[in-house]
């Protein structure tokens, strides 16, 4: 366990952060067991509230994404519109220079 211990003392010295030590398990090739070990020896209330907070950040981003489709539609019916009325006034002109 000196090499265990040695790593987790330099982890520890260098400040690692959850994004890091996540990055360094899937390196590992160890993300499946570690979610099915954290998953089993935690309660079962934690699982399932960090499982609501996944679906609600889930809903959260789909909620984000259909509203910048909702503008980008908005904007290509503008420029639509914009067209319309550019031939519009190229006809009234048309019309008024006869």
């Amino acid at each position: 366990m000196g090499v265990v211990n040695k790593t987790i003392e330099d982890l520890k010295r260098i400040d690692i952060d959850g994004e890091t030590m996540q990055y360094i398990i899937e390196k590992l090739g160890m993300n499946d067991q570690m979610l099915r070990q954290l998953i089993l020896s935690n309660p079962q209330s934690d699982t399932i509230d960090l499982l609501n907070e996944h679906i609600h950040l889930n809903d959260l981003e789909l909620k984000k994404i259909n509203e910048e489709k909702k503008i980008k539609d908005c904007v290509l019916e503008l420029k639509e519109d914009q067209k319309k009325f550019d031939e519009i006034i190229k006809t009234i002109r048309h019309v008024q220079d006869k």
